[in-house]
């Protein structure tokens, strides 16, 4: 996975990129666990946050409908504020 997210940030000439675990039943408790990691500091690995109001939300909830489509959602440069991607990096 961290392969993956090296090649992704590579063919989209972005700074980062990462792979996320989705957990949770559903509504508040709903929460994300990173996985794998590129371009992003070494603690974001394992660490576990809600995904309500996160770019790795927004993606959560735009693959919904079609788990089995590949989807990629990159920031612009002016939403890719740490603090647009997860809370974690504030």
């Amino acid at each position: 996975l961290d392969l993956l997210c090296r090649s992704a940030a590579g063919l989209c000439h972005a700074q980062g990129a990462t792979v996320a675990e989705v957990q949770g039943e559903g509504g508040a408790d709903r929460a994300a666990r990173f996985v794998a990691s590129f371009g992003h500091p070494p603690g974001v690995l394992g660490h576990r946050f809600p995904l309500a109001d996160t770019l790795t939300g927004r993606v959560h909830a735009a693959h919904a409908g079609d788990p089995a489509r590949p989807l990629v959602l990159r920031a612009e440069a002016d939403d890719a504020e740490d603090a647009a991607f997860c809370p974690f990096f504030t």
